[in-house]
């Protein structure tokens, strides 16, 4: 396999590869062959077909299809001997596929931009100090024990921090609203998670109020 590299420009390369006519006289030869042994054609008995014959039905497509994987498979091997790195998949043009002859290709690609980092030695890291106090980790710790909270049944109007098992409807001047509507809802009493004002009748409630 020959190659060459252009530059054609910027970050376009193309490359121009020859692949010895013997590598691809011989694996159509080869396919030929293979055909030859399972193609069934009238006037031959199975596996008698002459190559010949064989050849002269299907002997364009099986080179096309050999010349395909050739330009592929060559392709990726010179760009490794040339160490080159694409940003693409290639274009590729067929130049010269003549029976008993080198096979010639050009591949059009880009490849990513060589980027040199200067002046590194020269930058300076600050290392992150935190402290945490005993007040941080006690509002930690409270934070936990809230989170991980068992909590039991009383039988007492709710107060702030109780949890209540609620249903509710919203409507919008009477009229009930889509996903306005609860059954079996839990809700915190002082986090204020819901609209403002939704908590304040609750405080207060006792078990069946509505």
């Amino acid at each position: 396999m020959q190659v060459s590299v252009e530059t054609t420009q910027g970050l376009e390369r193309r490359l121009t590869i020859t692949v010895p006519a013997d590598s691809i006289d011989s694996a159509v030869k080869s396919r030929l062959q293979q055909l030859a042994k399972t193609q069934r054609i009238n006037g031959f008995r199975p596996g008698k077909v002459p190559v010949s014959v064989i050849k002269k039905r299907f002997g364009q497509a099986v080179r096309q299809e050999v010349a395909g994987e050739a330009m592929q498979r060559n392709f990726y091997e010179a760009i490794v001997k040339e160490k080159l790195n694409p940003a693409g998949m290639p274009s590729f043009e067929m130049k010269k596929d003549v029976d008993g002859e080198d096979l010639e290709f050009v591949a059009s690609f880009e490849i990513y931009p060589e980027l040199e980092v200067k002046g590194v030695d020269a930058i300076k890291l600050e290392k992150a100090v935190v402290e945490i106090s005993d007040k941080d980790l006690d509002n930690m710790m409270d934070t936990l024990r809230k989170q991980h909270a068992n909590w039991k049944e009383v039988k007492r109007k709710a107060k702030k921090d109780d949890k209540v098992t609620i249903n509710f409807v919203g409507t919008i001047d009477g009229e009930e609203f889509d996903g306005g509507k609860a059954e079996d809802f839990p809700l915190e009493l002082g986090k204020e998670r819901m609209i403002p004002g939704f908590e304040k009748p609750l405080v207060g409630a006792k078990a069946g109020e509505e």
